[in-house]
């Protein structure tokens, strides 16, 4: 292929997955990305701007939500959990050859706020709960493919 016909492969990231919703975002091409991602320690692909036949990193967000704080389950259940849908999660994929990379939030109060359409004003709400995620790192898949295994 010449020079001049060839595509360049662009990536989408965001600075923090667990940032603020206007986190910077990158496009960088692979090249760009060796050069710059180290700078970034909460680096994520940003998978809301690939389109559906894009290779992603499998990966799976687990929230769960309890009515009061009463409700929030102890540490060993906690990681009862954790341990539960982690091994869901691996046996999705027939190659073990990946790296299982998690991250926790905390659990407690996960406050968000909200545009109340009836009075213009932002309202204050949230939910006790726990939360994690996880990437299948050196595997690819497309957004399809993993919105369907997901299911």
């Amino acid at each position: 292929m010449s020079e001049q016909n060839k595509v360049e492969q662009k990536w989408f990231f965001k600075s923090n997955m667990f940032g603020p919703p206007k986190s910077e975002q990158f496009e960088w091409t692979p090249d760009e990305f060796k050069q710059f991602q180290s700078k970034y320690p909460h680096l994520c692909e940003d998978y809301t701007r690939q389109g559906d036949d894009h290779l992603i990193t499998p990966f799976a967000d687990y929230d769960r939500n309890y009515a009061t704080e009463e409700d929030l389950p102890d540490e060993e259940t906690e990681q009862k959990i954790r341990t539960e849908v982690t091994e869901d999660f691996r046996s999705l994929f027939l190659n073990e050859n990946f790296s299982l990379i998690t991250a926790y939030r905390e659990k407690g109060f996960a406050s968000s706020k909200k545009l109340n359409k009836q009075t213009g004003k932002l309202e204050e709400k949230g939910k006790w709960k726990i939360s994690f995620r996880m990437w299948a790192h050196g595997l690819h898949t497309t957004r399809r493919e993993l919105q369907n295994m997901m299911q």
